[in-house]
């Protein structure tokens, strides 16, 4: 079984070998997989400004929250090695240690990226579903880079911590610089991996994205993705035709945390798509149809 995957703006031919016991013969497919961020204060980003000016950084104090520290007791500093991704999609060297003076999470946020980081769950979810290990993580960096718009986000990366200094410690960490170039609604360098087909790593492996929700759909008075959002743009590089139904059909990430799957394609960068909704209370995973 081939599967292909595209390097630059080639094609490249890549035989699966065996990886942590799955291999092609098996059927089990390199996917990207998108999650939104878990749910945020919702004075978080009022906040998370008010926070950057000297004056306001006593409100620091009351971050994170006991669920929080017992995640990373080091907040703010992260130590974890990374990448970072530039506005041509070419990867350069990062750091193993990173500093983030503003956490937006709620506390069920917190609590859900730390379901989600339970142990093997992930992995029991990619093998029931086909697809190979993570290898690779996306998501927005956390630390500022200017004092412009637009601000960093850390809830994306929060989000995913708690998996990535756990069962995911070994995977490859890239980092998005916040930059928006307008009309696009995309950070620019997340936009570049996507044009370059370059979300998924070289070595087989599967690839976990996550990110805001207003970038992974668009606005909240869409009904329908935005056409430059996240899902829309991997959606119509999809072989599968109802992949962009079963979006508009399951609806806006918003309350219910949804997880996509986007399955490697042959003739195009993915052949379908599947959408599970996470229940964090009960660990599980529900797959959504496409109503017939």
């Amino acid at each position: 079984m081939m599967i292909w995957f595209q390097r630059g703006f080639n094609f490249v031919a890549f035989v699966l070998i065996a990886h942590f016991g799955c291999d092609a013969s098996e059927g089990f497919k390199p996917a990207v997989i998108v999650v939104k961020e878990a749910s945020v204060n919702p004075d978080s980003k009022s906040w998370a400004k008010a926070t950057s000016l000297p004056e306001n950084r006593a409100l620091l104090a009351n971050f994170p929250s006991k669920v929080w520290q017992g995640v990373n007791k080091d907040w703010p500093v992260y130590q974890r090695p990374y990448s970072l991704v530039d506005e041509n999609g070419a990867i350069v060297d990062g750091n193993d240690r990173y500093k983030v003076p503003v956490h937006g999470l709620s506390e069920d946020g917190e609590k859900q990226a730390v379901k989600l980081a339970t142990p093997e769950l992930l992995q029991r979810f990619l093998t029931s579903n086909r697809c190979t290990p993570i290898t690779r993580a996306i998501t927005k960096y956390p630390v500022a880079t200017t004092s412009n718009p637009p601000f960093p986000n850390p809830n994306p990366s929060d989000t995913l911590f708690p998996y990535l200094s756990g069962d995911g410690k070994n995977v490859q960490l890239l980092f998005i610089p916040p930059k928006v170039l307008k009309p696009q609604i995309l950070d620019e360098s997340l936009l570049a991996l996507i044009d370059k087909n370059q979300l998924l790593p070289d070595d087989g492996g599967s690839t976990l994205i996550c990110y805001e929700t207003d970038m992974i759909w668009g606005s909240s008075l869409l009904t329908t993705p935005n056409e430059k959002s996240l899902l829309e743009k991997l959606s119509k590089k999809c072989e599968d035709s109802n992949a962009s139904k079963l979006i508009a059909q399951v609806g806006r990430p918003g309350k219910i945390y949804l997880v996509y799957v986007f399955y490697a394609g042959t003739t195009m960068p993915f052949s379908q798509l599947s959408v599970y909704e996470f229940n964090p209370y009960k660990v599980a995973f529900t797959r959504r149809k496409l109503d017939k």
